[in-house]
């Protein structure tokens, strides 16, 4: 426990717009959190205990930071500070001249001039907001709402005489707001525009408009501006409201029918209790006219507009892989004058449908056709843009039908051209369709088995123009190496050799908790990011040209442990196809001693190569850190599925993986092997023993064990989980009434008599997403074939348990104690020789080790 309190990580870090100063933070359960703020021209240091987040000013003249009673403001120059004592949270103006703070105290907000530290407070106030550019603020009591010109010191009163003032919000110039306002118990729009009014005036009103007598306008959403401030968005409210009938007779009842789009329990699960519903509509201000955009039918879908919006048709999408109707199409909206246009591919299953940002294209996926089409709004003309694409198209991607074949990455040029990726290589799409699309990275990516990925933000990728350059990370599958190069827009490069490095700075979706995009300073050419490896903890960097990487923080909480080493192993499974996965073991390591080993999976988790880990408790997972620093080798092979045989191809793909171990690592103890996975890798571990005796022990946690019963369960928000289980992670490819032996076959349950690995099974009572039956089903049937089985189940936890919780802590106790019995031969704990009666929960942990020559 020590250990995992004292383990001490990063956790934040950013850098000043002009880039001569960065700060990170890192923290740990006992000591907290730390904030190292460091000037890269003059060298010097600051540290701040307790604060976990600062900010630089656009000026990046100060330093904004927290402390346990105060935020305090430090100048960069001097080194010199002060403090607004009593304050909690701070904001500052998103562009601006750096000059302005405002900070929430218990009284109200405090607003304070960080340049002179001249400082006015608003007491009783529930809400203040910066314009951006930080010209103006708004302050509301909820009684009033007051205007600050922050140029002049001048205040103006918008609005009074009401205690329920809400939402206001500026628009882009800064030079008009709008707000929210109870009267007479119905929310109306009030708008201010002009400095020479006296105060704002009334806008929209659902009595003005002539509204379906049950809408209102809602007082739960904020109305807000569009780009050029022409136009508010707003949302409706409707509210119906229901008299019980009086043939009521069992008011708990609760009817399921087939021709219900969602099933009953889904329906009370996304239930409000209010039987409200909330419609956007648009409000032209010129025109003085209310446009509704959505309606029982219609949903908007992406960004909104200045000209137009798209619409989505309101569809129970997880089912529409058998019910073609549920699939939804797509609709794109004049806000000018409502016209309605089909914006989308005839006959098309579309997807990723979204509105070019300079709004003279539709952008939409076919997942039929495979190829991204373009639709140019002035024209009505529907462009194929990925048709002349001469790559390979993949049918299947982990034993699944394959829909995306390339993947949006980002617009440039205003949304002119896009930027797409085909697993390997960079395209530019012309949305006009004037000019052949380009290979930004020349193919280099396919030829050398190199993915390749935009590491800059969508923002910054949205206003560049050909012939800059952009950022571009790289990944070598074969090694996993990462690195980066930069490609210009507008032509195809020629890229002659990668610099890649044992090392993991950044790539998207590569693991979970992976590291953030690189940051750029916004004034000039420097970054600053994250580097790690598995021996190596995750440290901040800064560069210039993405080739010289100059370190700044230097956490290495591991030095103390005997840690681990991660190997990239490369074998072939019984189909003779390549597979990869990751074997662990101890920094200590010595060849010629005998290890026992855990296999641990869930799908292809080979990325994580130079990953670092941290141990902590167990969720329902298995922390490799813990368990490699205690002796046991531990290897993650990948899982690639086939459909109709995703248990096979787990057994394939584990036991290939042992028999290329044990061939080639005489350390492995083969006597002593083990198993464990969670949520699907514990499905995969449950198929694994019923098809194997080479394994002393698993452990499986919220697993599935029967898949037709799986077939019929609720998950995931007490949806059905028939589609997961057909055409999902579970991949059955078709119906248990059509295809029953496939799901037999892959159904644990079926085989559980040929079981002799001891299983400890874990799975919690609010699972939401696999039933806790799943685990007692497989555990009564175990138990009346008189296996050696145990269930760990958790009251009130759900499908992992909070890392750090007494839960937590209990189970990771409990599943190491488990695995040294039958992987290192240590003594068994009573929980396992004895059991633990009913009487007795709450009461004894039996952890103590057994000492009457009891046995599991």
């Amino acid at each position: 426990m020590d250990a995992l309190e004292n383990w001490t990580m990063l956790k934040a870090y950013n850098i000043s717009g002009n880039g001569k100063y960065v700060w990170y933070s890192y923290a740990n359960q006992k000591k907290g959190y730390e904030l190292v703020l460091e000037s890269l021209d003059n060298k010097w240091q600051m540290t701040f205990k307790n604060m976990s987040t600062g900010q630089f000013t656009r000026d990046c003249k100060y330093f904004i930071f927290y402390t346990d009673t105060s935020v305090g403001v430090l100048d960069l120059k001097s080194r010199k500070s002060f403090h607004i004592i009593g304050a909690r949270e701070f904001s500052t103006p998103k562009l601006g001249n750096g000059r302005w703070i405002c900070c929430k105290t218990e009284k109200g907000f405090i607003l304070c001039d960080v340049r002179t530290q001249i400082k006015r407070a608003y007491d009783g106030a529930t809400d203040f907001q910066f314009n951006n550019m930080g010209t103006a603020a708004l302050v509301n009591t909820g009684g009033y709402l007051k205007w600050i010109d922050l140029q002049s010191a001048v205040e103006k009163v918008l609005d009074n005489g009401s205690d329920d003032i809400r939402y206001s919000s500026f628009d882009n110039s800064g030079e008009k707001c709008c707000f929210l306002k109870l009267r007479n118990g119905i929310y109306e729009v009030f708008y201010y525009h002009d400095k020479r009014m006296d105060k704002a005036e009334l806008l929209i009103s659902s009595d003005m408009l002539g509204l379906d007598s049950t809408l209102r306008i809602s007082g739960k959403d904020a109305p807000f501006f569009n780009k050029n401030g022409k136009r508010i968005f707003l949302k409706l409210e409707q509210q119906v409201l229901l008299e019980r009938d009086t043939t009521v007779i069992a008011p708990n009842l609760n009817i399921w029918s087939y021709s219900d789009r969602y099933l009953q329990s889904n329906q009370k699960y996304h239930s409000d209790g209010e039987n409200t519903r909330r419609f956007t509509a648009v409000f032209d201000i010129g025109e003085k006219k209310l446009l509704r955009l959505e309606d029982a039918d219609f949903s908007l879908v992406g960004t909104t507009g200045d000209n137009y919006v798209i619409v989505k048709r309101n569809t129970n999408e997880g089912e529409a892989y058998w019910a073609p109707e549920e699939f939804p199409s797509y609709k794109l909206i004049s806000l000018s004058n409502g016209t309605v246009i089909t914006c989308t591919k005839a006959a098309s299953k579309s997807v990723n449908v979204m509105l070019s940002p300079n709004e003279r294209f539709v952008l939409s996926y076919d997942t039929l056709s495979k190829h991204y089409y373009s639709y140019e709004i002035s024209t009505g003309i529907l462009r194929n843009i990925t048709g002349e694409f001469n790559v390979p198209q993949a049918a299947y991607e982990n034993g699944r039908p394959m829909h995306f074949q390339y993947n949006f990455e980002g617009w440039f040029a205003d949304g002119n051209y896009l930027l797409i990726q085909d697993r390997f290589d960079l395209w530019q799409v012309d949305m006009s369709g004037k000019n052949r699309a380009i290979a930004l990275t020349g193919g280099y990516g396919r030829t050398n088995g190199v993915a390749m990925r935009i590491a800059v933000s969508k923002a910054q990728l949205l206003n560049m123009r050909n012939n800059d350059s952009v950022v571009v990370t790289a990944l070598v599958d074969s090694s996993k190496y990462n690195g980066f190069i930069k490609v210009k827009l507008g032509k195809i490069n020629a890229i002659e050799k990668l610099k890649s490095e044992p090392y993991i700075y950044y790539f998207p979706g590569i693991f979970s908790e992976q590291p953030n995009l690189p940051i750029k300073a916004d004034m000039v050419e420097f970054y600053v990011l994250q580097r790690q490896s598995d021996t190596t903890a995750p440290n901040i960097f800064v560069t210039y040209d993405f080739r010289q990487f100059d370190q700044i923080s230097h956490l290495a909480p591991h030095r103390s442990w005997n840690w681990l080493v991660a190997e990239l192993v490369h074998w072939r499974n019984y189909d003779g196809n390549p597979r990869m996965g990751l074997l662990y073991k101890p920094e200590n390591f010595d060849s010629k001693k005998k290890y026992p080993i855990i296999f641990h999976y869930y799908q292809i988790r080979s990325n994580e190569r130079f990953k670092f880990l941290s141990p902590s408790m167990s969720c329902g997972d298995l922390n490799i850190p813990w368990y490699v620093s205690n002796g046991y080798l531990i290897f993650v092979p990948d899982i690639h599925q086939h459909t109709a045989y995703t248990g096979r191809s787990a057994l394939n793909s584990v036991c290939s993986a042992v028999d290329h171990l044990i061939t080639h690592y005489e350390c492995i103890d083969t006597a002593h092997m083990g198993l464990q996975g969670h949520s699907f890798g514990g499905y995969e571990t449950n198929f694994i023993i019923t098809h194997s005796s080479r394994f002393a022990a698993a452990q499986s946690s919220s697993g599935q064990s029967d898949l037709i019963s799986s077939y019929g369960g609720l998950g995931f928000g007490d949806e059905s989980l028939a589609p997961m289980t057909e055409v999902g992670q579970l991949n059955m490819g078709n119906t248990p009434w059509m295809q029953p032996q496939t799901y037999i076959e892959n159904s644990p349950i079926f085989n559980a008599h040929k079981v002799v690995t001891p299983l400890l099974l874990m799975h919690n009572n609010f699972d939401g997403v696999v039933p806790m039956s799943q685990s007692i089903e497989f555990f009564t049937i175990l138990r009346r074939l008189k296996k050696k089985v145990w269930l760990l189940a958790y009251d009130n936890n759900g499908h992992t348990l909070e890392i750090g919780s007494p839960e937590s802590l209990d189970f990771s106790i409990r599943q190491k104690q488990f695995f040294d019995y039958y992987l290192k031969g240590e003594g068994a704990p009573i929980w396992m020789t004895r059991g633990m009666p009913f009487s007795l929960k709450g009461k004894r942990s039996g952890f103590q080790l057994e000492y009457l020559n009891y046995k599991p």
